[in-house]
C-alpha cells in the first residue's frame, strides 16, 4: 500500500473511531443524568416502557429524544452480546450496530497510538 493510500486510511478510520467514542461518550454522560432527571422527562412525555426496556417520548420532541435516552440501554445491551453467551432479543440489527460502535470507540486510542509510532519511524 503507498504511503498515501494508508495516510488516507488512517485519517478515515481515525475519523470513523472518534465519532464512535463520542457516541459512547454521550452514552455515559446521558446514563446518569436520565436517572437525575426522570421525574422531569416524565412530565415532558417521555416514559420507560418495561417490554422493550427503553424510552419513548410523546410529541415532536420525542423524535429527538427518544434516541439519545436510548444509547446507554442499546450499548448495555450491545456490550452483553459481545462478552455474553447470547444477544438479548427484540433488537435486531440495532445490536450488531452498537457493538460495532462499541468496538471502534474501543480502538480509537490504539489508532492514535500506532499513528504516532508511524510519524516518528518516517520522519
Amino acid at each position: 500500500m503507498s504511503q498515501m493510500a494508508r495516510s488516507i486510511f488512517l485519517k478515515v478510520s481515525r475519523g470513523v473511531s472518534l465519532t464512535c467514542l463520542c457516541i459512547v461518550v454521550v452514552a455515559v454522560v446521558v446514563a446518569p443524568l436520565e436517572l437525575l432527571f426522570y421525574p422531569f422527562l416524565k412530565s415532558i412525555g417521555c416514559s420507560l416502557s418495561d417490554g422493550q426496556q427503553g424510552f419513548t417520548c410523546d410529541g415532536w420532541i420525542g423524535g429527538f429524544t427518544s434516541p439519545v435516552l436510548n444509547l446507554p440501554i442499546l450499548f448495555s445491551d450491545a456490550r452483553e452480546f459481545t462478552f455474553g453467551p447470547q444477544a438479548p432479543s427484540g433488537r435486531g440489527v440495532a445490536i450488531y450496530l452498537f457493538d460495532g460502535i462499541f468496538i471502534l470507540a474501543l480502538a480509537y486510542p490504539l489508532l492514535i497510538l500506532f499513528a504516532g509510532k508511524g510519524r516518528r519511524r518516517g520522519s
